[in-house]
């Protein structure tokens, strides 16, 4: 999400903390007013960076949902440098997100291969 940089946590009208964001420009946007593939990004992000995952498997299904195209050949190359040594499995259907990815790190599947009898 390079146009929101997390501000900190703040009081919400309740009295409840909420994490607050800035903006370009220099709005401000709580956690409740990001859209959905924000909200989902930052989880993301937030529980690889938390845990502190080194060397892991981290599966990521489908992350174009709810993600603008234009934000999405910027997801690969923004998620894959988190931690060290992490392998990241991505299932996605969307050529914006293979854009992101070089040749040698993609293994491509067919229809015609999901459907074919298994070698006997």
């Amino acid at each position: 999400m390079p146009e929101l940089r997390l501000r900190g946590a703040q009081l919400d009208d309740a009295g409840v903390p909420c994490l607050v964001f800035d903006r370009p420009g220099g709005t401000t946007v709580d956690v409740h007013h990001l859209s959905e593939s924000q909200k989902q990004i930052f989880l993301l992000v937030a529980t690889v960076l938390r845990l502190q995952l080194s060397h892991s498997i981290i599966l990521l299904d489908a992350p174009e949902l709810h993600l603008h195209a234009a934000v999405q050949s910027r997801l690969l190359p923004a998620l894959l440098p988190l931690g060290h040594g992490n392998q990241w499995i991505v299932a996605s259907g969307s050529s914006e997100i293979l854009k992101g990815a070089r040749r040698d790190q993609m293994i491509v599947l067919s229809a015609a291969a999901a459907t074919s009898e298994p070698r006997r």
